[in-house]
């Protein structure tokens, strides 16, 4: 994915940031799938929560984010990278 995807979700989101839900996964080959059971979809996370935990590099790479602030929602985008390096967030 170029740079401007990966700024587009991370704008998107965070321009989006009443808050951000789980709205799916795109497992990646090598995470264990009981890694997704801890994100159920509808979960809702803080921008503040996501920016911590992909700094972090906590969450499970293939998971898919979507910005909502009223009945407003962002392009959905899904969390790259590898556990325990910096993860960056990609629109779709």
């Amino acid at each position: 994915m170029s740079n401007d995807q990966r700024l587009v979700g991370r704008k998107g989101l965070r321009l989006m940031a009443g808050h951000i839900e789980v709205v799916g996964y795109q497992p990646i080959n090598g995470t264990p799938l009981e890694d997704y059971e801890d994100f159920p979809i509808g979960r809702s996370f803080t921008w503040d929560d996501i920016d911590s935990m992909t700094d972090q590099g906590v969450l499970p790479p293939g998971i898919m984010l979507q910005g909502v602030r009223g009945q407003s929602k962002s392009c959905i985008c899904k969390v790259c990278g590898h556990y325990n390096e910096t993860q960056w967030i990609e629109a779709i």
